[in-house]
């Protein structure tokens, strides 16, 4: 990560997320879940679509 693992209301920060698609061509969906201390929003799933080329 490149942030401090606590973030002030406010503050923002970079998550890098490295995929190991694997020799699998086609079309793939992932997800990351965030996790947060806020009781109103929890969490967030963030999904992101590609193309392996094969």
């Amino acid at each position: 990560m490149d942030f401090p693992k606590v973030l002030r209301p406010g503050q923002a920060g970079t998550i890098k997320v490295k995929v190991e698609t694997g020799k699998e061509p086609g079309e793939h969906v992932k997800s990351v879940t965030i996790k947060t201390n806020d009781p109103n929003d929890p969490s967030h799933i963030v999904q992101f679509a590609f193309d392996v080329k094969g």
